[in-house]
């Protein structure tokens, strides 16, 4: 079984599987959800969501440190909860999970098969990483900024400097008025996929300089994919 491969490679090692054809991303689908299941079953979602919430606490009162001791000392809890959930991942799970695709509507046919399987809705342990979308001309930015949007405000300028190989998030996103105050969507939306044992994501968002593929022990791709540079980021045991 293509999950049972995936998952006796090492601990530090990332396999790459190419599902071809309707019928085995429907295997796919199927045996991350069972696993899912399983997991969830086994009572380790719970131990998930704490660390998880916890992690999102601090993620808040970062925001609102006024001290450099303060943020500091807050910074290295952040460090240690992320951590904390990446091992609980490791141990019972072997490692976060991502699906890869460049192409959206694959992800978006991929997400309602594992909602299906799910009794119609969307798993909690599931997470999307897709780009950021292009704000509406016609419509007041702060009317598209938000919870649930991935509109960015600064969306040509946050372009080139990730033509030019830099990361937008630390060039960009770190100094931008929305990401200051919580209010851009977009990068609520990477924060989440951070802390979710699954990932759906297309190849734009994750292949960049940010190094994000690193992240994941787990990597199952979309054969349509660029290969060569997949192949120049990440480890392929034979």
């Amino acid at each position: 079984m293509l999950f049972r491969s995936l998952n006796r490679r090492g601990p530090n090692q990332r396999a790459v599987a190419s599902p071809a054809g309707v019928g085995k991303t429907e295997a796919v689908a199927r045996a991350i959800s069972a696993r899912m299941q399983t997991w969830v079953q086994d009572g380790h979602e719970i131990m998930a969501s704490q660390l998880k919430h916890e992690i999102r606490s601090l993620q808040s009162r970062k925001k609102t440190a006024i001290s450099d001791t303060e943020r500091f000392a807050v910074l290295a809890e952040l460090k240690e909860k992320n951590q904390q959930l990446q091992r609980h991942y490791q141990d019972t799970l072997g490692g976060t999970l991502l699906f890869l695709s460049p192409k959206l509507a694959t992800l978006d046919e991929f997400q309602e098969r594992l909602r299906e399987l799910n009794g119609g809705t969307d798993p909690s342990w599931l997470a999307r990483r897709v780009g950021r979308e292009t704000p509406d001309p016609e419509l007041q930015t702060k009317d598209q900024m938000g919870a649930g949007s991935l509109v960015c405000a600064h969306h040509e300028p946050v372009a080139q400097i990730g033509s030019q190989a830099h990361s937008p998030s630390a060039l960009a996103c770190s100094t931008c008025f929305w990401g200051q105050e919580g209010s851009c969507g977009f990068l609520d939306s990477i924060q989440e996929a951070h802390l979710a044992p699954v990932v759906l994501a297309t190849g734009q968002a994750v292949l960049n300089a940010s190094e994000e593929l690193a992240n994941y022990q787990q990597i199952i791709i979309d054969e349509t994919i660029f290969l060569p540079r997949l192949k120049s980021l990440t480890t392929c045991p034979s």
